[in-house]
């Protein structure tokens, strides 16, 4: 498998002193139709002091489980995901542009 997105963006405030939350979660999902709950693929955890100061190049991170999963729903944790965080001003907050996770090893930001 190797899902791509294109153009999945959306807005995170994250107001200066770090307040607004304390993380941010991105869940990866497939999709087993428009009616069945698809199986949950990983996670990336982004703590709030990581959305201040992000680096500026595009970041690619492992996908780590959640809790309570059972073995062969942790099987199926893999992979990256690869994301850039942009300044969106005026609000000063952070947008994150989220690209497919890659199962194999490698992933495709689509700017």
């Amino acid at each position: 498998l190797d899902p791509e997105w294109e153009e999945e963006k959306f807005v995170v405030e994250v107001l200066p002193d770090g307040s607004g939350g304390e993380e941010l979660t991105l869940s990866v999902w497939d999709s087993d139709g428009p009616f069945l709950k698809g199986d949950f693929l990983g996670q990336v955890v982004l703590k709030a002091k990581h959305l201040l100061s992000p680096p500026e190049e595009t970041q690619t991170m492992d996908l780590t489980p959640k809790k309570d999963l059972t073995p062969k729903q942790l099987k199926l944790v893999q992979g990256t995901l690869t994301f850039k965080l942009v300044r969106h001003t005026p609000s000063q907050a952070w947008h994150v542009d989220a690209a497919a996770p890659d199962l194999y090893g490698a992933s495709n930001f689509l700017p």
